[in-house]
């Protein structure tokens, strides 16, 4: 659509002279750049084991950053998402989304996920305005109950902030939510049956995998790092089957899949998948 424009004013400023027109294009339309779909549905019968976050956008938040000579202002909004329990105490580590410059209205476009079987959890995010010298300021927060979510389906929803005390806030965030199964993250150490009838003579270990670990290792300017590995003992033999080692920087080494995050789940389940322990229980020093 093509069309000219006349030029006017505001009611405020209706005493003032004004003239001319601006030629202006208008077009609107559908631009998949701007789409974001992150998750589709899932067909399993399985119970969920993990929640699936899509942080998509945020509007009319709350103006943190005021101007100093004239109306208005802005924030840096960055958010903050976890899993709480009933008494409010995060479970496992709280994720720190990037911040968006000097807008109200966000774009993160950013997905996480949490291990999650407990559908007794809450899943929380706390939007706060990103400060490079003092601590964060906060905006607003919303929960959403797990058990609020259709297992395996996508939940895409725009939820109003509220203050601490659960009254009204200022703004609203766009999450997308999927609280599923994924095969993937999924261990089943012994999946045969022993239909044998025979008395057991045999035991069978599967380590799994672990959750806010301590740091031994402090980090000269990061949270610092461990290199968690678990210990077994059976019938007096002490038993080493797996070492992880982690990282300073949180996160993966692509370089090999034994790096993780001292407070991540390191994902022992891959090696006890591949080479499965097995002690005869009155064998260890020959079977080990």
């Amino acid at each position: 659509m093509r069309q000219w424009c006349l030029l006017d004013l505001d009611d405020s400023k209706k005493t003032q002279k004004v003239s001319g027109e601006v030629e202006i294009w208008y077009q609107w339309r559908y631009n998949p750049l701007l789409d974001f779909e992150p998750f589709t549905d899932v067909s399993s019968d399985k119970p969920p084991n993990v929640l699936r976050v899509g942080l998509s956008q945020g509007r009319g938040l709350k103006i943190m950053d005021k101007n100093m000579l004239s109306k208005g202002g802005s924030s840096d909004p960055r958010c903050v998402i976890s899993l709480v329990d009933g008494d409010g105490a995060v479970v496992g580590k709280p994720i720190k989304s990037a911040h968006q410059s000097k807008t109200l209205e966000p774009k993160w476009r950013e997905v996480h996920d949490f291990d999650c079987e407990d559908g007794t959890l809450t899943f929380k995010c706390v939007v706060e305005d990103r400060d490079e010298v003092t601590a964060a300021d906060y905006m607003g927060e919303l929960q959403v109950a797990l058990s609020e979510l259709p297992p395996q389906k996508v939940c895409r929803k725009w939820y109003a902030l509220q203050d601490k005390t659960g009254q009204p806030g200022q703004g609203e965030v766009e999450v997308i939510l999927q609280w599923c199964y994924d095969s993937d993250r999924d261990f089943e150490a012994f999946p045969e049956i022993d239909d044998s009838g025979q008395a057991p003579n045999e035991l069978c270990v599967g380590v799994f995998r672990a959750r806010n670990l301590a740091a031994k290792d402090k980090g000269i300017v990061g949270k610092g790092s461990s290199d968690p590995y678990v210990k077994l003992k059976v019938a007096g033999t002490t038993l080493e089957p797996v070492r992880k080692s982690t990282s300073e920087s949180d996160a993966p080494d692509n370089s090999s899949r034994s790096h993780l995050s001292a407070m991540a789940r390191p994902p022992w389940r891959r090696r006890a998948v591949r080479n499965r322990h097995r002690h005869a229980v009155g064998q260890a020093s020959r079977r080990w």
